[in-house]
């Protein structure tokens, strides 16, 4: 009996450990580099708080993938201000990926609505930075998502 005891306690201690690393593993910051192409203002959300979407070209591709969602959810007066975002610098991140805020940029572009009379209403929701508008960002495939803190972002003084 002591060693059928001992051997579960065992197994659910390695269940345990194999969970809390998991857990681990997919809340890794990665730190990058890299330009905003595109970005909104921010929308306030039910809850009172906002949140601020940038696409994000990287110095080093991530996975493969040159182009990212970065993702700022939290206190309105803590959301990147425009001047700051059309300043054409390199920014840091420290980013956590989350793979449920995958997007493809269409579905990004534009906030849509319906109208009283049943009208599809769009609204321009991304602003391309001034000088991006060549760039050739995969429209039609999801792009991965990472989330940032106010904490975790500078604009460097490097131009670009």
């Amino acid at each position: 009996m002591f060693k059928r005891g001992r051997s579960l306690l065992l197994a659910a201690f390695l269940l345990v450990s194999i969970s809390i690393s998991a857990q681990n593993n997919g809340s890794r910051k990665v730190t990058i580099r890299g330009t905003i192409v595109a970005y909104d203002l921010g929308l306030q959300l039910a809850n009172g708080r906002c949140r601020q979407t940038l696409i994000v070209q990287t110095k080093r591709p991530i996975n493969g993938e040159e182009y990212i969602i970065v993702r700022y959810e939290g206190f309105c007066a803590e959301v990147i201000p425009e001047q700051k975002l059309e300043s054409a610098q390199y920014w840091r991140f420290a980013l956590t990926r989350d793979a449920d805020c995958d997007q493809r940029l269409d579905d990004l572009l534009y906030i849509t609505s319906m109208s009283p009379t049943g009208k599809k209403l769009q609204y321009p929701r991304l602003r391309l930075m001034p000088g991006t508008e060549s760039e050739r960002i995969p429209s039609d495939k999801k792009l991965p998502c990472h989330i940032v803190r106010p904490s975790d972002f500078e604009a460097s003084p490097t131009k670009r």
